[in-house]
């Protein structure tokens, strides 16, 4: 869950495995300012009208889970491991 530019998780494995889908929430927050919670619920509101998830459909989570999903196909040269045989 992101609150403005704070990230919460349960765990630090959550923490890194959602790191990516709530840097998007921080940059919305960011374009947004206080009307990103306001837009976020009718967001939500307005796809469950429409019959659809208010969670999934949502159009922040739908933007957060694309930009998720397109890093997940980028290779991503930080994760590479490093040890004492990597020097």
């Amino acid at each position: 869950m992101t609150l403005g530019h704070v990230i919460l998780g349960i765990s630090p494995t959550e923490l890194c495995a959602l790191r990516e889908h709530e840097h998007v929430h921080v940059r919305q927050y960011e374009q947004w300012g206080l009307f990103f919670l306001p837009a976020y619920a009718l967001s939500s509101v307005w796809q469950v009208a429409q019959g659809r998830s208010g969670y999934r459909s949502n159009f922040f989570e739908r933007q957060a889970y694309a930009v998720e999903a397109n890093q997940a196909l980028q290779p991503n040269p930080q994760l590479r491991r490093t040890g004492f045989g990597d020097r």
